[in-house]
């Protein structure tokens, strides 16, 4: 009926108001999420740029931080070079200065063997007699012959035919035989000999070799040896004279005791020789 129709009318009129403001908002949401949207991707680009610009600058400063190790690395070769450069220079230069200083060492070494030669010249052609122990006197000025050196009586020890002799800061135990009066005292005894004169050592060792000599013999060549070692400022020499019967090694070894040179003594170690050797320190 018509009544009927009309409500349905009225119905349909007031859904259809209801379903227009639901689309209506619907499109306001749509239209503020895709503005959400742009702003995101907008966002997101902004981000990618960021990063691209940010892995051009690492890898910028990494080419740069490359060059310039590399440049450091030249110039550390460089200066290697040239510091091997100027070490080779100086060794050189010190090669030619040590050669220089040898071959003044060497000249001087002869200057002092010749005046020590015409000195000792000197005294091989005196005709004056060999001297006794009571030709000599605490203060007499002397020649020793094994040594080339002048000095000064210090002491008489007559009972060996020994005098000491101070020469220098040192004082030596010589035979009376193996020295000369200096000029201006004489000397008054009817038998007259020749003794064997020795050039003086520049070189002056710290050890000697007795092995294989008598007493006697060994005994002569250790007395000078202990005088230019004193002379020479050792504080310690070596003796060797082997083991064999032990007979070297006593007469050796009384000989070093008392002596006025010899501080001490003992027998060397292992490494030194052991039994076969003598260390000596002197005074």
């Amino acid at each position: 009926s018509a009544r009927v129709i009309g409500s349905a009318r009225e119905m349909l009129g007031g859904n259809k108001v209801e379903l227009d403001a639901l689309m209506a908002d619907l499109n306001q949401k749509r239209a503020e999420y895709e503005r959400l949207l742009g702003e995101v991707a907008l966002r997101e680009e902004d981000v990618r740029n960021k990063e691209q610009a940010a892995e051009m600058k690492i890898a910028e400063a990494a080419a740069r931080q490359k060059e310039m190790l590399a440049g450091a690395y030249k110039e550390s070769i460089e200066v290697i070079a040239d510091t091997r450069r100027q070490m080779r220079n100086e060794l050189e230069s010190l090669r030619k200065i040590e050669k220089k200083e040898l071959q003044e060492k060497l000249r001087e070494v002869e200057r002092k063997q010749k005046a020590a030669s015409e000195k000792l010249a000197e005294y091989e052609h005196d005709d004056s007699p060999p001297l006794r122990v009571r030709d000599i006197t605490v203060g007499d000025k002397v020649f020793v012959k094994s040594l080339g050196y002048d000095g000064t009586v210090s002491g008489i020890m007559e009972n060996v035919n020994r005098i000491k002799v101070m020469s220098g800061t040192k004082e030596v135990l010589v035979p009376v035989a193996d020295v000369r009066l200096k000029k201006g005292r004489e000397v008054a005894e009817p038998e007259k000999r020749h003794l064997p004169v020795s050039a003086p050592d520049e070189m002056v060792p710290s050890r000697i070799n007795l092995v294989g000599l008598r007493v006697e013999e060994a005994l002569s060549r250790m007395e000078p040896f202990l005088n230019h070692a004193a002379l020479a400022g050792f504080r310690e020499v070596v003796i060797i004279h082997g083991v064999g019967t032990g007979a070297l090694q006593r007469a050796v070894r009384e000989h070093l005791t008392g002596h006025p040179l010899v501080k001490t003594f003992r027998t060397g170690d292992q490494s030194e020789g052991g039994a076969g050797v003598t260390i000596v320190m002197l005074t």
